[in-house]
């Protein structure tokens, strides 16, 4: 494995950007307004990566780091993403510790932990739970915490924020909406179908349904919309997505509830077993 790995992008927004930095690279971020490159890579010790990794800002234009910072950032087992917020600083997210970094020098500006973090995706909030059936809220820009809420569900990690992102939506046993600026949820159970009627196909937005472990038994997740290769406009979870006031679920099959929680749609074709994949159309109408 090489100790130095050259980036050398030329597509897109980044172009003809030509730098070194040490190490494997594990994500890159540019923000064009700035011309600078943030680039979250890992450094070797012998062989093996090292267990701390470092975020460096880099200049486009004259192809320089301007600054790095080394902590234990864990991009791969918490889900480390970099974002640019309102302020032209840097959030670099793990779903249990997000840092706000200045981004002309790399000061560290905010720091919260908690676990299952998510963030608002105005970026200056931010969902955690400091034990299960409790939510915070955090602002982010300050370090503020705005309130800690019991909940009925378990944790807030696997909830995805409504369209309008005043809500976010959590499901365990039915579907929990929580009102983002007091914390105050409301709660339904699901309502299922009274009969199972036939369907026919219709329009090319699709789900692609991925099966779990064997241990977990037969349960999916809705990792894509739109087409097998795009994404859609829909708010996504681990398994379930949002669109407008429509819920579809993946569990042994993909289920589509409305704004009361009525089941109105269900997956005919998906059958989801340990080791299997299936695309499941979600413009299916009853007849």
């Amino acid at each position: 494995m090489k100790e130095q790995e050259s980036i050398n992008w030329n597509h897109g927004a980044i172009d003809k950007t030509e730098v070194l930095v040490d190490g494997i690279i594990e994500d890159v971020l540019l923000d064009e307004a700035k011309d600078k490159l943030y680039v979250w890579h890992r450094t070797l010790r012998g062989s093996r990566p090292n267990k701390k990794s470092t975020i460096s800002c880099l200049d486009r234009i004259k192809n320089q780091i301007i600054w790095s910072r080394t902590d234990n950032y864990d991009h791969h087992y918490q889900g480390g993403e970099l974002y640019v917020n309102k302020d032209s600083n840097l959030i670099v997210f793990n779903r249990e510790r997000v840092h706000v970094l200045n981004s002309s020098e790399g000061e560290l500006l905010q720091e919260i932990e908690a676990t299952f973090l998510s963030l608002h995706p105005n970026l200056s909030l931010l969902l955690g739970s400091f034990d299960i059936y409790s939510v915070a809220l955090w602002n982010l820009d300050t370090g503020e915490l705005l309130w800690n809420k019991e909940q009925t569900f378990n944790s807030a990690g696997s909830v995805v924020f409504s369209e309008d992102t005043t809500q976010f939506i959590a499901l365990e046993d039915g579907i929990h909406r929580v009102d983002v600026s007091s914390g105050t949820s409301d709660y339904m159970k699901l309502k299922g179908l009274t009969n199972l009627p036939s369907f026919k196909k219709n329009g090319d937005r699709v789900a692609i349904v991925l099966a779990s472990a064997p241990l977990f038994g037969a349960v999916g997740a809705l990792v894509a919309t739109g087409s097998t290769t795009k994404l859609a406009s829909g708010r996504t979870s681990r398994n379930f997505l949002i669109e407008g006031s429509d819920i579809y679920v993946a569990t042994g099959v993909v289920t589509k509830y409305n704004e009361q929680n009525e089941l109105v749609w269900l997956g005919s074709t998906n059958e989801v077993l340990a080791g299997k994949t299936d695309i499941v159309s979600l413009d299916d109408e009853r007849f």
